[in-house]
């Protein structure tokens, strides 16, 4: 089974060797040093996770967490934040734009590893939800008349 890769963006080297550190026995962590360079990866790559710091000395968290929305390719990728904010305010804006988690500098091991892991297992839900929800669409089509695209 393949690892779920995970790019982590950080300008500080310290920071990104410690996650990658914490990640590496379970995931493939792909760690990088700008958001500039986050977006060539993401030309070649596609994650399953992105993990961004919100203060960055190119592009800030927020402004990045922005394109990625605002791009087709990469909106259903989830998003996370992993900053030294600890005000209210950033983490209600990072929500607000759509991360689906916000984790705290520093942070202990195993409660970061352990909400990794439920970002994973909400997005197995989601999908599985939406399945459920297109059979049920495609069902009623078939019973209620129309057939599927008026066949």
């Amino acid at each position: 089974m393949d690892r779920k890769k995970i790019i982590i963006v950080d300008d500080n080297k310290a920071s990104l060797d410690i996650c990658k550190m914490i990640l590496k026995p379970y995931y493939a962590p792909l760690p990088v040093l700008s958001v500039a360079r986050m977006f060539e990866i993401l030309n070649k790559v596609t994650p399953d996770l992105i993990i961004l710091d919100v203060e960055m000395p190119d592009i800030n968290g927020f402004d990045a967490l922005q394109q990625i929305k605002a791009n087709t390719s990469l909106e259903g990728i989830p998003v996370a934040f992993l900053t030294s904010h600890i005000d209210y305010e950033s983490e209600k804006r990072g929500r607000a734009l759509g991360a689906v988690e916000y984790f705290r500098k520093p942070m202990y091991a195993q409660a970061f590893l352990r909400r990794v892991g439920a970002i994973f297992e909400n997005a197995k839900e989601d999908t599985a939800g939406k399945m459920i929800d297109d059979l049920r669409e495609i069902r009623n089509m078939l019973k209620y008349g129309g057939g599927v695209n008026g066949y």
